[in-house]
């Protein structure tokens, strides 16, 4: 059999000249193909070289020695690249980076080739061949494809270009055809392509500028409002002393009265404007690398045996990064005021200018910048007598005054300052602190993924669990089944339309029993470790039932179909709420493009729950769709700026310590999500890495960031720790080597020495005493094969005996990372409690279905005893009979009698029975009335009304009632419904009767007057005047008899029995009427108007209205 392969060959002389031997050295896949065919010939060792022992003896705290200073422009000397280079991977007696993997040259030549000569599939890996007896005989490489060169247009364009429009060689032939031409000549992408979308996909000049500059992006985008910054120790000292001084002033938010002082130093401060400024290193960056640096970030307790670390939120160097930030721009706009003041030199008084710019050099607030500017531009006369008013309350401002400071204010000539009493300040810290936006935020990234059991039986560990997610649906689009590998790709969809149908229909059931069979083949056929059920309404509590019983027939009908990992399988509830963001997000549409919404809802339901990191991320893209995802029920008062600013902080943070798998994103692009919060990346670096490392398919090295993917050294020092390189992915499948390190937080420029040093200690002591290369390499493996070794290492001692005490921190944290690389430190998931659940499933909050709230609800069922309601989130309501008090006279002795179908009833919450997801009432009107500051939650201590006022109301209303008993004259009528009594005795009277029940009664105004008092409902009373008419004035006998005609407003009547035919009667049917209606509503106006606010919130397409009474309805006549 012939065998034909590619070699290169290198030949050695001996001492007299004579070749001695030829070394062939072929290539990695020759080598295999020779094996296999029984030809084995001696590999060259060392192919792959481990890294070796960074900057041993040149170590420096900053990661590069002084000769590797950056430049002001973010570019590295060409030495300082190269001895980086030399740390990291080794001299090799000259031979060039590049060549320490001697396939690459290889690998570039082949891809040297002509597009010409290339298919459409030339991108792709061909198909692999195989001997008789099964085993894998080569597998060709992975090409890229070359694409054409085009005038004017840089090779990296077309490739960004191909990734996003697709393929571009007609462009590319237009071009080359018009390429002498004057119009073609110049043309650009710019030119082709609306800028709105090179501007979303990061393509425009200015993102090329930013993406190439080797400075990271954050950094950059930071200093394109502050300017860049004084690199002088006079100005940092400076900064350091300002920054200290508000720290320690008690002013910052988060940190109450005290301030950060006793805990931050300035040398801490000086050291991070150092580190942050000249160095451009990130807060993850110095958060995790350089602890020794900041005295507030060094851990006195650690002990890595016990409990791994937590994740933090670092919002000490947030809080100092963001007063550089407000230090910068303040002296940028002194800079600019002294420029545009020194304009005025030869017009105004030199002695007050010279004032002014003293004040505002001296200044050291926007307030106080604000206040020179004031004495500059304050000459005119209108404002002289508002500009120094202090500590005035805002109830004394009288005539224009407050009209003349605003208009001040506008013209940015003086500032209004609003105080608080230092203890209602200080209340206020504390309340922000509780509810402060990053709490929220962080509580929905910084729970780890679903695992269902400690020790899981996979090979891999980090392996995300196979997920059924399942979204109801009403019929259409109906109930959907969504299968995910471990990848979060997706398998296969199911549509169960039937599966909760409740129906007797014979029919019906026949297609529920058709999708129980259809679902429980899905499940056979996928074998889901973990089952998510989107929470929306009560009908999910049915859909869960219905896979608990399916699950529960595949063990007893089909035992030998459920796999080891099926056993007692989880169905979980999860929110919907952050699944519906992405269904409807533009990033949804291109991930799942022939999807219909609710595939992508049940994706990302599932998704979430094997990576909740990565899915948050993917809503963050130039849409910022994560900006609708509700977080506390405050964030309503930040802008929407401010709102992501505190998503990106919790976002780079939680990212930074949880690591990126580049080998695993690269086959899976949604996991390349949280890439652009990598430390020294942002979005427009991470999409190009990201083309680059998909195109690349696999990376084995983080070398290869800085060699292969085109990273700078600034941008390499700041990412590369917090980037894991692991067999995953297409890596898995591959034997090429991997150095362990590299998938630790241990920093490669840095650290990797001492974590080699530090494993061959524990190695020697356990046997080991060689001091090759070899040596080091096997005792990182067993160090990591065997952590119990190393976890008896005191490195208190060791770094005494290294003399190293300036980097104990540091080798706690490589001592950590050798025992376990890249422990998940994220709190560990937890199923949703029972009230969580509930929540969930019922739409409510602790606020809105709090016992004692006034809530509607409509009648579903009457029995003798109790009646069935449904409250608005679709909860079940009970009402027991002796809960049910209506306010009038009769007993309640059967609830069918006084309550129908339909009804809307006024009721109070009694209980709350989560687990049965119920609510008991209370319809009692004494009770709501006299309650009226229930809804009122945490009720404030300086809350109460104007008791003054009101004392006032009823003295007066309690001296005309005493006149009107006073003046009270009985009458000589005779009719079924005239009584001689007054308001008081009447209103009482009716108190105990239905609605619409009235009587007549003589009227306060004199002889010649009665009054109609009718009850409107339960406390509300309508009092009409009646004039009579045709009395003798002299007649005492005639004016105590009923007049002989009775006028109301318009209309006359004859006499009682006509008032009650024409007037009453037809009046107390349309009060009956109204009071039946479906939309009227029983409560005050204030606790309407709630109800129509959230009726408004839940609808806003909806017009909300409503019907109801006027509690002063008996003020319109006396």
């Amino acid at each position: 059999m012939a065998i034909l392969g590619f070699c290169s060959w290198s030949s050695s002389l001996d001492l007299d000249g004579d070749t001695y031997g030829e070394e062939y050295v072929l290539d990695e896949d020759d080598y295999e193909l020779l094996e296999d065919n029984n030809v084995f010939a001696p590999r060259r060792k060392g192919k792959f070289k481990r890294l070796k022992k960074a900057q041993r003896h040149t170590e420096r705290d900053l990661g590069v020695s002084d000769e590797e200073e950056f430049d002001g422009n973010g570019k590295s000397g060409r030495s300082a690249e190269e001895k980086l280079k030399r740390s990291l991977f080794g001299d090799d007696e000259g031979l060039p980076l590049e060549d320490i993997a001697e396939e690459e040259g290889t690998c570039r030549k082949e891809d040297d080739g002509e597009v010409g000569e290339e298919d459409e599939m030339a991108d792709f890996i061909v198909d692999e061949e195989f001997d008789a007896t099964g085993v894998l005989v080569r597998q060709k490489k992975l090409k890229r494809k070359k694409f054409r060169e085009a005038p004017g247009v840089s090779s990296s364009s077309l490739h960004e270009a191909h990734e996003i429009f697709g393929d571009v060689d007609e462009l590319l032939q237009l071009r080359k055809q018009g390429s002498d031409s004057n119009e073609c000549r110049d043309r650009k992408l710019e030119d082709e392509f609306e800028p709105s979308v090179l501007s979303e996909k990061y393509m425009t000049e200015k993102d090329d500028q930013i993406r190439e500059l080797d400075v990271p992006e954050r950094i950059q985008i930071y200093e394109e409002s502050t300017g860049s910054p004084p690199l002088d120790e006079i100005s940092i000292e400076d900064e350091s002393t300002w920054i200290y001084n508000q720290l320690t002033s008690g002013t910052i938010p988060l940190y109450g009265k005290e301030g950060l002082g006793s805990s931050i130093s300035r040398g801490d401060i000086n050291k991070f404007l150092e580190l942050h400024h000249k160095y451009k290193l990130e807060i993850p960056f110095i958060a995790m690398y350089r602890k020794e640096c900041l005295s507030f970030l060094k851990d006195e307790t650690q002990d890595q045996n016990e409990k791994p670390p937590k994740i933090k939120w670092h919002k000490e160097l947030w809080t100092i990064q963001d007063l550089d930030r407000k230090w910068l721009l303040l002296q940028k706009r002194k800079s600019a005021l002294q420029s545009y003041y020194k304009q005025f030199e030869c017009t105004v008084n030199h002695q007050i200018l010279e004032s002014v710019i003293t004040s505002l050099e001296a200044s050291e607030s926007e307030r106080e910048v604000d206040d020179a500017d004031a004495k500059f531009n304050l000459h005119f006369p209108r404002f002289a007598g508002v500009k120094w008013l202090q500590r005035k309350p805002l109830n004394r401002f009288e005539g224009a005054q407050w009209l003349l400071i605003q208009k001040a204010e506008e013209e940015k000539l003086l500032e209004v300052t609003l105080q608080l009493p230092e203890d209602r300040l200080n209340k206020l810290i504390s309340d922000f602190n509780e509810y402060y936006l990053s709490d929220g935020m962080s509580s929905g990234i910084s729970v780890g993924p679903y695992h269902r059991k400690e020790n899981d039986s996979s090979s891999d560990g980090e392996a995300a669990p196979r997920v059924m997610a399942c979204c109801w649906g009403p019929g259409k689009p109906a109930t959907t089944f969504v299968m995910l590998d471990s990848s979060g790709e997706v398998v296969d969809i199911l549509y169960a339309g039937s599966l909760t149908s409740h129906s007797h229909d014979v029919n019906d059931q026949k297609l529920k029993k058709n999708d129980e069979e259809r679902v429980l083949k899905f499940m056979i056929d996928h074998q889901p470790l973990v089952a998510i059920l989107g929470c929306v309404n009560m009908s999910c509590t049915r859909l869960k039932e219905a896979i608990h019983e399916i699950y529960n027939k595949m063990i007893v009908e089909h035992p030998r179909d459920v796999g080891y990992d099926m056993d007692d399988l989880s169905i979980v509830y999860g929110d919907e709420s952050f699944a519906r963001l992405y269904e409807n997000s533009r990033i949804s549409s291109d991930q799942l493009h022939v999807q219909s919404g609710i595939v992508k809802r049940a994706v990302a339901l599932g998704r979430y729950l094997q990576n909740p990191l990565a899915m948050v991320a993917t809503l963050c893209g130039p849409g910022r769709e994560i900006l609708s995802w509700k977080l506390n029920a405050f964030e309503h008062f930040l802008t929407p700026d401010e709102k992501y600013a505190m998503v990106e902080q919790v976002m780079v943070d939680v990212t930074n310590q949880v690591g990126l798998d580049v080998n695993l994103a690269a086959s899976h692009e949604w996991l390349f999500a949280p890439l652009q919060f990598i430390s020294g990346l942002g979005p427009r670096k991470a999409a190009s890495l990201q083309r680059s490392l998909v195109r690349s398919g696999a990376i084995f090295s983080r070398k290869d960031f800085l060699t292969e993917e085109g990273l700078g050294l600034k941008v390499f020092v700041n990412a590369s720790g917090f980037l894991r390189v692991r067999r995953s992915g297409l890596a898995a499948s591959s034997n090429q080597f991997i150095d362990l390190l590299d998938d630790t937080r241990i920093h490669p420029t840095e650290s990797y020495g001492r974590a080699q040093e530090l494993a061959k200690v524990v190695y020697d002591q356990e046997g080991g005493n060689d001091d090759d290369e070899d040596a080091m390499e096997m005792a990182i493996e067993h160090v990591r094969g065997h952590p119990k070794y190393l976890k008896g290492l005191d490195i208190e001692s060791y770094s005494k005996s290294k003399k190293h005490e300036d980097k104990e921190n540091t080798l706690w944290d490589i001592k950590r990372e050798l025992i376990h690389g890249f422990q998940d430190w994220r709190k560990k998931y937890e199923e949703p409690s029972q009230d969580e659940e509930f929540y969930m499933i019922s739409g409510e909050t602790e606020d809105t279905l709090a016992v004692g709230r006034i809530v509607q609800a409509t009648v579903r069922r009457v029995h003798a005893e109790q009646a069935q309601l449904a409250l608005e989130s679709g909860l079940t309501g009970m009402l027991l009979k002796e809960d049910y008090h209506p306010g009038d006279w009769r007993d309640v002795s059967d609830l069918s009698d006084r309550l129908h179908v339909g009804d809307i009833l006024t009721c109070k919450i009694k209980s709350v029975q989560k687990n049965w997801y119920r609510v008991l009432l209370v319809c009692s009107a004494s009770e709501i009335r006299n309650d009226c500051s229930q809804n009122i939650q945490n009720l404030d201590t300086y809350y109460h009304k104007d008791w003054r006022s009101l004392q006032s109301e009823q003295e007066k209303s309690q001296k005309g009632k005493q006149l009107a008993k006073k003046n009270f004259k009985p009458r000589m009528i005779v009719h079924p419904r005239f009584q001689n009594i007054h308001a008081d005795e009447a209103t009482e009277l009716l108190s105990g009767k239905d609605a619409g029940e009235s009587i007549f009664r003589p009227s306060s105004r004199g002889p010649s007057h009665l009054t109609l008092t009718l009850k409107v409902y339960d406390g509300v009373y309508a009092h009409k005047d009646i004039v009579e008419g045709g009395k003798e004035p002299k007649d005492v006998t005639s004016l105590l008899r009923i007049g002989k005609t009775l006028t109301i407003g318009e209309d006359t009547f004859e006499d009682l029995d006509e008032v009650m035919d024409r007037y009453v009667d037809p009046l107390v049917a349309h009060l009956k009427a109204m009071l039946n209606y479906r939309k009227f509503r029983r409560g005050t106006k204030a606790e309407v108007d709630e109800l129509l606010w959230l009726e408004k919130l839940e609808y806003p397409m909806r017009i909300a209205y409503c019907l109801g009474y006027r509690m002063n309805i008996q003020a319109l006549s006396s």
